[in-house]
């Protein structure tokens, strides 16, 4: 019996908290617009697209990261003929992270991690962990490579906002004058 010709690689389990898989997708796809119970997590590695989230549309970027609230409808419209490669974690309502993910929220639901490398190796580390782990130490290693994403994005923006706050050479006090 001849395979069904699938237009997407899938290495997916499922796995407790998390439902995670690394898809590498042919190009000039499109995902039907849907909604998840939990919180879904993108990663998107190369490829070029535009990401929906209910009204709002973000045009992606080589190393966007997406959050997603649960029930928000979101697809995505791959529009190229260059290969679509991205990380996807569905996160279940009940996870421990959920109240990281709600602070990021408030935050953003799309961010570029370009210049964030910690970030970029956290995700390159989930398939060896998937590979080579069973499904309730991968799921551990998860919660904690999720957890160290959330602290160096929330590193990275107070970096930016002290790097904001000092003035250049010669504009204002750094410090009191003593008298």
């Amino acid at each position: 019996m001849k395979k069904p010709n699938n237009s997407t690689k899938k290495n997916k389990k499922n796995v407790m908290d998390f439902f995670y898989q690394h898809q590498s997708v042919i190009p000039k796809s499109k995902f039907l617009s849907h909604c998840h119970s939990g919180y879904e997590i993108v990663f998107f590695i190369s490829g070029t697209g535009q990401y929906q989230i209910e009204e709002r549309t973000y045009v992606l970027k080589k190393y966007d990261l997406i959050i997603t609230r649960p029930g928000n409808y979101h697809n995505i419209d791959i529009n190229t003929d260059e290969k679509y490669d991205r990380y996807n974690i569905l996160v279940n309502s009940s996870a421990q992270l959920i109240p990281l993910l709600d602070k990021l929220l408030d935050k953003f639901e799309v961010i570029n991690c370009t210049d964030t490398p910690n970030i970029i190796n956290c995700f390159k580390k989930m398939d060896t962990y998937r590979k080579h782990l069973p499904d309730a130490d991968f799921n551990t290693l998860l919660n904690n490579l999720l957890i160290e994403i959330y602290y160096n994005l929330t590193i990275n923006e107070l970096v930016a906002k002290l790097s904001a706050k000092v003035p250049e050479a010669g504009q204002g006090n750094v410090g009191s004058e003593l008298g």
